[in-house]
């Protein structure tokens, strides 16, 4: 597959997002100037990223809503769909665990891993919860290389490497802790507390 730049996969993300909820409102078509606008994008934005995955629309009836997305979705999706780890099963590990079940349409196997006895060996949110000592084993034999880290954040970096062990390419990391990986991993950071200090900051400089 050719490689693209992330910001183009993001965009591919958020169109098929927004197609998905066209689709659902029984909106079968939809032009380029309208899908850039929804995206916060442009119509010369969304031919380009369209060309990146060989879809074009026609002049008289713009894009087909469920095709749009279906081509989408063939191009970001692992075909034999997408396995993922959660380590840490607390309040935020849970949450997750619900949300990935629930909202991911290419989620094929979603496995939690724990320390604490009272809930390994359990099931939160239709998921197993395994010791993560078994991580080591499990792992590889799921064939499972995407991971979220909801681990405390002195666990983070040591959690991290088991992890990379252990066969993960991919990490989404909860954690404040900035992740210190080798140069063929790839690690999405979502510190909350910074979005919100973000958030807060532009929300009074709109208001001077």
């Amino acid at each position: 597959m050719e490689k693209v730049s992330r910001k183009t996969i993001e965009r591919l993300i958020i169109y098929r997002k927004i197609l998905n909820q066209l689709k659902y409102s029984e909106i079968s078509n939809i032009y380029s100037p309208k899908l850039g606008d929804l995206a916060g994008s442009t119509a010369a934005q969304v031919r380009r990223d369209l060309m990146t995955i060989g879809y074009n629309g026609t002049p008289s009836k713009g894009y087909d809503v469920g095709d749009l997305e279906n081509s989408i979705g063939e191009y970001l999706d692992n075909p034999q769909g997408q396995s993922v780890a959660i380590i840490g099963v607390g309040n935020l590990g849970s949450s997750l665990l619900d949300f990935c079940y629930w909202r991911y349409p290419n989620l094929s196997k979603i496995i939690a891993f724990d320390i604490d006895s009272s809930k390994v060996g359990t099931e939160i949110n239709n998921c197993m919860v395994y010791h993560i000592d078994d991580m080591k084993k499990i792992l590889p034999n799921e064939n499972i290389e995407v991971a979220v880290i909801a681990v405390p954040e002195k666990e983070a970096q040591r959690t991290c490497d088991l992890l990379i062990n252990h066969g993960i390419k991919g990490i989404l990391n909860y954690t404040p802790v900035r992740l210190l990986v080798p140069d063929n991993i790839f690690v999405e950071e979502l510190d909350m507390m910074i979005a919100l200090e973000r958030v807060s900051y532009f929300a009074r400089v709109k208001k001077i």
